[in-house]
């Protein structure tokens, strides 16, 4: 093993080869290296060594670069075997660009003769002026825009070591420096346990670029050192709770909490996956266990000053889950009978938490008897007094309930209908209904409303789940609205369809996800936003009159002081539509008209509509339209 420094002093003919991936390589590598993918020279080296030896002479020595030095170590132990003078150089990329960028500060600071502070000075010149539009005027922009900042806010940028990080904060800094000052500031760093090397690193930068860091440590790489089976979840989980903890100072302390499955030592089969079809997983002895557990939970989070507003304690118990995914089949009694004992768990600890049933595989098992009579028709189960399963007199289960969108999304008439039918049977139970988990996961699309998977843009992916957001918002009625997943690793040609922001890991789509890496905002984030950004909670549902279809449709709100009108239209045809507007009932006419459009080329774009004008969708275009009132 060798270091790269030891590469740059060895003045014999040598060849580096850089095995990351071609996409990688082609970004940017080490001046005059080669490329060969590991994977594939690894196949090379086992089936067909004389095509690599007929490639590299062995009296040439050969310097190994990858991400972080682990595979070129396993390619360095089979080179070696093979006769060739060999070198993974430690630390991999990682090390070249530490390298790099030590040089580089070095160079700059000789050539301008410029002190520590002096360069700390230039960097922060050059994010104001060098770099205006394209970083800080987009930065503030986002904070104006957004309302990101109140008045006495105290702001934790939490630093992981990488460029992102590092530039957001020294764009705050900057913010409070020139721009707004009615806020504090603090800069964390989380220590999991990092080796000295990269520890040193993240304290240097920050040295170098004057951001003074309060570093908090903890024990989590240790910790998740010896677990076979999901460390990096873990490890994840863990780093998260830890930088609750310090963002709780914010006012982020809005939660519910979630359950798949009860803890492995109160199920039958010792699993958080079921062996027992249709009947839970968790013994009968423990329900009690499993109730006290989640309340704890509630408890300690509450204790430590966080506003846990609701426990949802069963998903999907319309499946089986016996695949090895985490989960289990309930029966309708057997959800409710775990809901009074941990209605019963909740009152002995003095918490105000509710507790959130249903998370149904689809709309339909709530209202009717579907499959299962045992795990269906959720709404008479469990609100009709008399039953076996009722748990409408428990203090903690409120008039609310909560299914997926799943499955019943396949047509425009087909999806309205069961909609239409869930509202009526909610208001027949005076039920307040949450839609709390949706993305594109059915294979039962119409070939005339969806052109296919294979086919489809992430905005024709993204316009699918407009249509499903404004018939779950205006026919079914629900009054809240949940995607899964906010980000992930989009494979195996799957887009956007279970993801808002698209995740890269240096290696490619399937790399290391632990490594440096990229991400992208997809456009099912931006028309979410066209959304969410604006339909605020207390906003209430107002008549919008149009000739709605499936390619052309939209939604009116009020907020609650009246003082704005919110319209959401989706037009997915290939032609602008001008809309011809009479206001019914608006006590003021609006003194200003906001545009925020979404296409496959704009993201949220914003525009205004001048006094006297007609508002202009886009074709194949979500866009907002914000009447701010007089």
């Amino acid at each position: 093993m060798k270091t790269i420094i030891d590469y740059q002093n060895d003045e014999r003919e040598k060849v580096l080869l850089d095995v990351r991936d071609k996409q990688e390589f082609e970004k940017e590598t080490y001046p005059g290296a080669r490329n060969w993918y590991w994977e594939e020279l690894i196949k090379v080296l086992e089936e067909t060594p004389e095509e690599f030896t007929q490639q590299f002479d062995k009296s040439v020595p050969i310097y190994l670069l990858c991400y972080t030095g682990l595979h070129s170590d396993d390619l360095a132990d089979i080179l070696e075997e093979m006769g060739y003078e060999v070198y993974s150089l430690y630390g991999g990329w990682g090390a070249y660009m530490k390298c790099k960028f030590e040089n580089y500060v070095k160079e700059a600071q000789a050539e301008n003769e410029l002190s520590g502070e002096e360069r700390v000075k230039e960097i922060e010149r050059s994010i104001v002026k060098k770099f205006r539009k394209p970083i800080w005027r987009k930065f503030t922009q986002a904070l104006n825009e957004y309302d990101l900042i109140q008045d006495g806010d105290k702001i934790a940028v939490c630093i992981s070591g990488g460029k992102d990080s590092m530039l957001m904060a020294k764009l705050f800094q900057e913010l409070k420096r020139h721009g707004k000052n009615n806020f504090e500031l603090v800069f964390l760093v989380m220590n999991p346990g990092y080796n000295d090397i990269n520890y040193q690193v993240i304290l240097n930068n920050a040295k170098i670029l004057d951001i003074p860091i309060t570093v908090f440590k903890s024990e989590i790489f240790d910790t998740v050192a010896d677990i076979e089976e999901s460390p990096c979840y873990l490890c994840a989980r863990m780093r998260r709770g830890y930088l609750y903890s310090h963002a709780k100072e914010l006012g982020c302390n809005n939660f519910v909490l979630f359950s798949n499955t009860p803890p492995v030592q109160y199920t039958y089969n010792g699993k958080g996956f079921s062996a027992r079809g249709g009947l839970s997983n968790l013994k009968p002895e423990h329900y009690g266990d499993f109730a006290g557990y989640m309340a704890d939970v509630a408890a300690r989070y509450t204790g430590e000053g966080y506003h846990i507003s609701h426990i949802s304690p069963v998903n999907e118990p319309q499946y089986n889950w016996d695949s090895g995914q985490e989960g289990s089949g309930w029966t309708n009694d057997e959800v409710a009978a775990l809901a009074r004992e941990l209605d019963m768990s909740l009152d002995d600890r003095g918490l105000s938490t509710d507790i959130l049933l249903g998370e149904s595989g689809d709309w339909e098992y709530l209202y009717k008897v579907k499959g299962d009579a045992n795990r269906s028709n959720i709404f008479s189960a469990f609100f009709t007094p008399g039953s076996s399963a009722y748990v409408g007199d428990l203090a903690h289960v409120k008039n609310l309930i909560c299914g997926h969108s799943y499955w019943t999304d396949g047509t425009w008439d087909g999806m309205r209908n069961v909609r239409k039918q869930v509202a009526q049977a909610a208001g027949q139970y005076n039920l307040d209904v949450w839609q709390s988990e949706w993305s594109m996961l059915g294979d039962n699309y119409s070939s005339s409303e969806f052109v296919g998977y294979e086919q489809a843009s992430e905005m024709d992916i993204a316009f699918y789940m407009s249509k499903v957001i404004h018939n779950d918002l205006t026919v079914a009625g629900v009054s809240s609205w949940s995607y899964w997943t906010s980000m992930d690793v989009s494979r195996w040609g799957h887009k956007n369809r279970f993801l808002l922001i698209s995740l890269v890991p240096a290696g490619g789509e399937y790399g290391d996800i632990e490594q440096e890496g990229s991400y992208q905002a997809t456009a099912t984030l931006w028309v979410l936003g066209n959304y969410s950004r604006f339909i605020r909670p207390g906003y209430r549902r107002i008549a919008l009159d149009l000739n709605e279809s499936r390619t052309f449709f939209g939604s009116a709100w009020l907020s609650p002081e009246g003082d704005k009108v919110v319209a959401v239209y989706t037009n997915m045809s290939d032609k602008a539509v001008r809309l011809g507007e009479t206001h019914v009932g608006w006590s003021n006419e609006a003194k200003s008209i906001a545009t925020y459009t979404t296409t496959g080329s704009k993201n949220l774009v914003e525009g205004t509509v001048a006094a006297g004008k007609q508002v202009i969708l886009e074709a194949k275009s979500v866009t907002t339209v914000v009447y701010s009132l007089k």
